[in-house]
């Protein structure tokens, strides 16, 4: 039967088991978002092969991190260090003992948060508060050097005056 001979050499579909963020699992869904501050990312892929002793032929790319495909060596597991803040798209693909490749795969979309400090509402407010800083200071700045001419004004008008 030809489907039978096509599903044998076709090469397995990769995908993920589990992601763990700073050590704790977390589900591994299509989207991720993870905080600015995270401290590592370890994905573990799915094996492809029934067989526990098959060496696993999976190449992995994480676009906006490294473009080329890196194969996993000894281990289903990778890790990445901290990432900077923005999109990242987790790509992968099996070769199996044929040499047969599978398409090319998205597992996940990781986004990593800006800091604070890097949002725009964060922005906008240290631009207003230093405004209304220096208004402030503009304000208090004025409003001295006209009390000290109304003082100066009256030390000259009383110098000014004929004692009888």
């Amino acid at each position: 039967n030809m489907a039978n001979i096509k599903r044998q050499y076709a090469a397995a579909t990769p995908s993920l088991s589990t992601l763990f963020f700073d050590g704790n699992e977390i589900d591994s869904n299509y989207n991720i978002t993870l905080p600015s501050q995270y401290k590592s990312l370890l994905l573990r892929f799915k094996p492809v092969d029934a067989n526990p002793s098959a060496k696993p032929f999976i190449s992995y790319t994480l676009q906006g991190y490294h473009d080329n495909f890196l194969e996993l060596k000894d281990s289903l597991t990778v890790s990445f260090p901290k990432l900077r803040p923005g999109s990242y798209k987790l790509l992968a693909t099996t070769i199996n003992a044929d040499g047969i490749q599978s398409p090319e795969k998205t597992l996940a979309i990781i986004t990593i948060d800006s800091p604070y400090w890097q949002k725009s509402w964060f922005v906008v407010f240290l631009a207003t508060s230093a405004a209304l800083g220096l208004y402030s200071i503009s304000y208090l700045s004025r409003n001295v050097q006209h009390v000290m001419l109304n003082r100066y004004s009256q030390i000259s008008v009383f110098e000014t005056m004929e004692l009888p």
